[in-house]
């Protein structure tokens, strides 16, 4: 955000486009991935563990997913789990090396490239024809690596995010997907006081973060407020939230935030929520920071 923000503005006949790897997880070739990953231990220079023991580590974890499937026994031989812990740190460093080589070798290269995970975001501005042209290089580039493009002359959403441009001028404004059904945390739900007090306010910080202009802000604001209000809370505490992000520069919200020293000794246990009036209680009144469910503890 604060990139786009600082931009400024773009070439007359800048196109918007973005970018997503089809199936990027199964489809990292092994040897490419660790490839890429001791390049980027050896690049950072830390010394702690012997990159050679983490590759080693990480082809443990790739050689050896299995799973079960209509009675019969496999094991993947083909990119990572989607569920394991080490997919998207592994995922983003081949996605960092093949961008790198894609963009060094490409004829024609855009003005601005982002990049989260496996989704592109970039700004094009010599033409659609040479556009098309790029996207069939970057579709050609790697064997199992594959795209899908979405462009516009006037806007694309990328993320949680609706880019607009109008007269070279990139604007901001939170994108929600059709099937999202703001299912925000009922306010009866067992959760600290502090979580259930905090959701209003994180979603208007985040809102105030990602809209541009102030019209923006408002609209998703009001339909904010609206969607809390339907999961049972109290309009006078969610309009108060609002109006603390509101009061916030927007300036602010796009700095980097260092984070917080935490002194807090953390109390672990586990309880029956439904069923221990007691843990009940305490969950509400103590400054819990996590808890992992319902019934295995917090």
């Amino acid at each position: 955000m604060q990139v786009l923000r600082d931009f400024g503005r773009l070439p007359e006949g800048a196109i918007l486009v973005t970018a997503d790897v089809v199936g990027l997880y199964p489809h990292i070739p092994h040897e490419e991935g660790l490839s890429a990953m001791r390049e980027a231990l050896r690049r950072s220079g830390q010394s702690t563990i012997p990159a050679e023991d983490l590759v080693d580590l990480a082809r443990i974890v790739l050689t050896n997913n299995n799973l079960t499937f209509n009675g019969k026994h496999y094991v993947q031989i083909l990119g990572t789990a989607i569920g394991t812990k080490m997919a998207p740190s592994y995922a983003s460093i081949f996605m960092g090396k093949l961008e790198s080589d894609l963009l060094e070798r490409a004829p024609t290269k855009p003005i601005f490239w982002k990049r989260f995970i496996d989704d592109i975001f970039f700004v094009w501005t010599e033409g659609e024809e040479k556009l098309r042209e790029f996207m069939e290089f970057m579709n050609s580039f790697h064997n199992t690596i594959k795209f899908t493009f979405s462009w516009s002359s006037q806007q694309v959403n990328f993320l949680d995010v609706n880019v607009v441009l109008s007269n070279g001028i990139v604007s901001t404004d939170l994108y929600s997907k059709p099937t999202d059904k703001h299912q925000y945390l009922f306010h009866t739900s067992c959760h600290p006081n502090s979580c259930e007090k905090g959701i209003p306010f994180g979603q208007a910080l985040s809102i105030r973060r990602i809209c541009s202009t102030n019209a923006f802000f408002e609209k998703r604001a009001r339909e904010l407020c609206n969607y809390l209000v339907k999961r049972g809370y109290k309009k006078d505490h969610v309009e108060r939230e609002i109006d603390r992000a509101r009061r916030i520069p927007r300036a602010d919200t796009l700095r980097d935030k260092q984070p917080a020293n935490n002194s807090r000794i953390p109390l672990s246990g586990t309880a029956q929520y439904r069923g221990d009036y007691f843990c009940s209680k305490l969950i509400k009144t103590l400054p819990v920071s996590h808890y992992t469910g319902a019934d295995s503890g917090f």
